[in-house]
């Protein structure tokens, strides 16, 4: 939903500058729906007990399909880019 100034409603923008700010952005949604980690345990189908291991290391040991599950379960939308950190040399074979 927009406001009249062009504002997205319900919106809270976390910048995914790293891997890391994507379990900071999934726990900032869950405390802005105001779930407990139980709550998201029990949409997830999964013990409260993972959920409160997830969290203690900012989701660093979820796949990246769980934490696909969570952000749709919070209605929590990821957006970036991958971006190459430094072009291979010109003429690099790729490793064997």
């Amino acid at each position: 939903m927009m406001a009249r100034d062009g504002q997205h409603v319900g919106v809270l923008p976390i910048a995914l500058d790293d891997i890391g700010a994507i379990g900071d952005a999934l726990i900032s949604g869950r405390i802005a729906r105001r779930w407990t980690q139980a709550n998201l345990a029990h949409a997830l189908g999964i013990p409260p007990q993972q959920v409160q291991r997830y969290e203690a290391t900012r989701y660093r040991q979820a796949s990246l399909v769980r934490l696909a599950d969570i952000a749709a379960v919070l209605g929590v939308r990821l957006e970036g880019t991958a971006v190459l950190a430094t072009p291979p040399p010109e003429g690099a074979a790729p490793p064997a």
